[in-house]
């Protein structure tokens, strides 16, 4: 690498290398950022432009009631809705998107564990 500047070592050595640490500490960035409900409670009084993590927050804090009535044809039918269901419920919504993102930066997380291993 005779005679490149410091943006040229940078861009051909360092960023290659480091690609895995920076993809961590997106998908770790963005996780926290999916699931910061508490920003959306203190900040924002408008229940319409609340994040989606404040309204399922405030969903599992108020299953206090159990039932949920719904109208059939025939009549009223009550369900039993229990609150370990609606808790597992808001975890697929919360996790989806995760889940989406994660094999796209995959192939960065196996490259880091390649290049930490020692050859033995």
């Amino acid at each position: 690498m005779d005679g490149a500047n410091d943006f040229l070592i940078f861009l051909k050595v360092i960023l290659p290398v480091s690609l895995p640490v920076i993809a961590t500490i997106a998908l770790y960035h963005g996780v926290y950022q999916w699931n910061d409900y508490f920003t959306g409670m203190i900040f924002i009084n408008d229940p319409d432009l609340q994040p989606i993590q404040t309204y399922l927050y405030r969903i599992v804090a108020q299953v206090g009631s159990n039932t949920a009535m719904q109208a059939a044809p025939g009549g009223i039918i009550t369900r039993t809705v229990t609150s370990q269901s609606i808790k597992l419920a808001t975890m697929v919504v919360t996790t989806f998107p995760i889940v989406c993102v994660y094999p796209f930066l995959q192939k960065y997380f196996v490259k880091g564990m390649l290049i930490g291993s020692i050859k033995g």
